[in-house]
């Protein structure tokens, strides 16, 4: 006896095949959204910018560059709209919240590597009263640097600030207090330090820093527990930290002259290029007076100087 074929089979199955495919893809999708959103408050890779639009144009400096010194600006405006900030998804910790305009660009397209035989020379915990003598020895040599400052309210403060800025220098924050218990308490205490010397410097300067040094460098025995945290949040918001590999040592208290001239030379060693960590408070006396013979010497063995930016790749102790 023949069997006839029942014609609705291959149809059914067409329309199942259809279904299944459909909702595999729908399921798809779904969890692919799901990994996104969990993702939503990014934690960026080292030196590259978060891919969300902070609204925050690039604008070279208008001060004219010399010796070689780059002509790009570190120091932008902040978005002007929500639309232009990160949406952060519900689950996002509070303190992402919080300062809601302190965005900035982050590292730019093209960051170079310091070039060979580059040196970038870096002054923290000014301003002070020997900033505008070091000001001085610069623009005697013709050279630009960077100043991790250490702000506070007073005129005096905010006339250095503008002096820095208004010769051309790159002004990056470096604590309001410096008192490394508190700010590396946790993520929300550094980011309400870092506010308060930002605020400070802009309302100096009329432009909003956006490199910055940690107290103590970006690793140190206060802020282990943090540093990481502290580290994701402050590159997802766009900043660029800096750390050193040649240090004047020149924090240490009765140091002359001579011993930081001398840590210097030892530090540089047989390097073609680095981040020279010096500093501009108060007692730093023996710094300026170091400082003529440091850069005659440098200049001497090929070195030239330029200032940090956001197109510098950063020299960072991770």
């Amino acid at each position: 006896m023949t069997v006839r074929k029942k014609p609705f089979i291959v149809p059914f199955l067409s329309i199942a095949y259809v279904v299944v495919v459909c909702s595999f893809s729908l399921l798809s999708i779904g969890i692919y959204q799901n990994f996104v959103s969990f993702q939503g408050y990014p934690v960026l890779p080292p030196h590259l910018p978060l891919s969300v639009n902070t609204g925050l144009p690039s604008k070279p400096s208008a001060t004219p560059s010399t010796s070689g010194e780059s002509s790009i600006s570190s120091t932008e405006t902040p978005p002007s709209s929500q639309a232009s900030r990160p949406q952060l998804p519900p689950d996002a910790p509070n303190y992402m919240r919080l300062y809601p305009e302190m965005y900035a660009p982050g590292p730019q397209p093209g960051s170079e590597a310091a070039r060979d035989m580059t040196l970038y020379l870096t002054f923290d915990d000014g301003p002070s009263k020997n900033t505008n003598a070091v000001l001085d020895i610069l623009d005697q040599y013709g050279i630009k640097a960077t100043f991790f400052v250490v702000p506070n309210d007073s005129q005096s403060c905010a006339e250095r600030l503008r002096e820095i800025h208004d010769r051309g220098h790159t002004i990056g924050v470096h604590s309001k207090t410096h008192d490394y218990r508190a700010i590396y308490k946790d993520v929300e205490s550094y980011l309400n330090d870092f506010s308060a010397a930002y605020e400070i410097v802009y309302q100096a300067t009329g432009a909003y820093p956006t490199l910055f040094r940690f107290p103590g460098g970006s690793i140190n025995s206060y802020n282990r527990d943090t540093y990481m945290e502290i580290i994701q949040e402050m590159e997802r918001r766009g900043f660029v930290y800096f750390d050193w590999n040649i240090s004047a040592q020149d924090a240490q208290k009765g140091i002359t002259a001579e011993e930081v001239y001398q840590n210097v030379m030892s530090s540089l060693g047989k390097r073609k290029s680095g981040v020279v960590l010096m500093h501009d408070s108060n007692a730093r006396g023996t710094t300026v007076e170091a400082l003529p013979r440091i850069i005659e010497t440098l200049q001497e063995k090929g070195f030239q100087f330029d200032r940090l930016s956001n197109h510098v790749h950063p020299i960072q102790f991770r």
